[in-house]
């Protein structure tokens, strides 16, 4: 790449959310049945999720969050404890 048009330095400063968990849904710290049912209502179009409560309702990375996440999440608050492992 041609940088000879570059007549001075800049600083880019890039911000992560680094404190998130997937399936964490309404924030408090935790995965249960309720991250579940507001995933499911968002893919019902009841209500509309946004910001890092969306973010983390995509536990499978698609970049959509449908009953596939609300499912997974449900199974996640079930099963979280129990020493079983979640499988596909």
């Amino acid at each position: 790449m041609d940088f000879s048009f570059v007549t001075e330095d800049i600083t880019v400063t890039a911000m992560y959310e680094e404190d998130f968990l997937l399936g964490d849904v309404n924030l408090d710290g935790f995965i249960r049945i309720d991250d579940a049912l507001m995933t499911m209502r968002h893919a019902m179009n009841i209500i509309l999720l946004s910001g890092q409560g969306l973010i983390n309702a995509n536990v499978n990375g698609d970049n959509t969050v449908n009953t596939v996440d609300a499912l997974a999440i449900m199974r996640i608050a079930l099963l979280r404890g129990t020493g079983f492992t979640i499988t596909d």
